[in-house]
């Protein structure tokens, strides 16, 4: 997704990008003409707001659970498994933090640590699971468990998605049969 935004910098688009919560990693400016410029007038900044609002996928985080799992098992170290998982990774979204995870696990912090700022990716029990695979030396298990859990979590969310369709489509139905008798039989009736 993209957007057109108007700003007389990328100083002032970044400020007004970050009061909406938006961090802004690239911008492109669109210089049209050149009387815009002899006015004092920057040209358009186009940016990508696909990164921003693109949702990572429990599936998705259940592979690179796996994939993590698998690497860690066969003597692959961590710093080494999270730089894999950065290049194998297709989201973008998930590139970038596991990319400042690998980031903060090489200046020093725990993995459950780095994780935990990203609690809209790593819930709670994903980050205390990993903790406790710290703290134990089994990570590699933890996550194989959490890889497992993770992807029941992700198919229980299907089939309630697909419970939940038919319902509602027959809703949306009876109401618009609703309607139609209200608006036209009712009404020559009367």
């Amino acid at each position: 997704m993209k957007a057109l935004l108007d700003a007389e910098n990328p100083r002032a688009l970044r400020t007004a990008l970050r009061k909406q919560g938006i961090r802004i990693t690239e911008h492109r400016e669109d210089n049209d003409s050149g009387a815009n410029k002899k006015k004092g007038v920057s040209g358009r900044t186009e940016i990508d707001l696909k990164k921003y609002f693109d949702k990572i996928s429990v599936a998705d985080l259940a592979l690179v659970t796996r994939q993590m799992s698998t690497l860690l098992r066969s003597g692959i170290t961590l710093i080494n498994t999270l730089g894999a998982i950065v290049d194998q990774v297709e989201s973008e979204k998930l590139k970038r933090i596991f990319s400042e995870v690998k980031t903060a696990v090489n200046e020093g912090s725990s993995l459950a640590e780095a994780l935990s700022h990203y609690p809209d990716t790593f819930g709670q029990l994903y980050v205390s699971m990993v903790r406790a695979g710290e703290a134990s030396g089994a990570l590699d298990t933890v996550l194989l468990r959490l890889a497992d859990f993770t992807e029941a979590q992700a198919k229980l969310r299907d089939q309630v998605t697909s419970a939940m369709l038919n319902p509602a489509i027959m809703l949306g139905e009876g109401s618009i049969i609703m309607i139609i008798l209200n608006v036209l039989v009712i009404a020559r009736i009367t």
